[in-house]
């Protein structure tokens, strides 16, 4: 977005698909909790993971469309604690594994 020309930007794709992929990152993990049969705020690291994936959004909308690179950084350490958490089943994320 930073580098982006202002024809691209206002590209109707490029306005819809972000919303379209946080959709279904919620919808997916919907399904998952249902496919594994754990349940946020039954499972720590779930409800974790659940929580980082809402503050990815929440970063990842803010540096889209603001071009706010400290909400970018955000959603990439967002990003990583959701994959630590995923990894080690545990809220500690990337820490458990150590």
């Amino acid at each position: 977005m930073f580098r982006m020309s202002p024809a691209l930007k206002a590209n109707k794709l490029f306005k819809i698909l972000p919303h379209v992929i946080d959709t279904l990152l919620l919808v997916f993990a919907i399904l998952l909790c249902i496919e594994i049969s754990q349940y946020p705020l039954t499972d720590h690291w779930l409800t974790a993971k659940v929580a980082g994936l809402i503050a990815y959004i929440g970063f990842g909308t803010v540096a889209i469309k603001r071009g706010n690179t400290t909400a970018f950084i955000l959603a990439l350490v967002s990003f990583g604690y959701i994959f630590g958490a995923a990894k080690a089943h545990s809220v500690m994320s990337w820490l458990a594994l150590m």
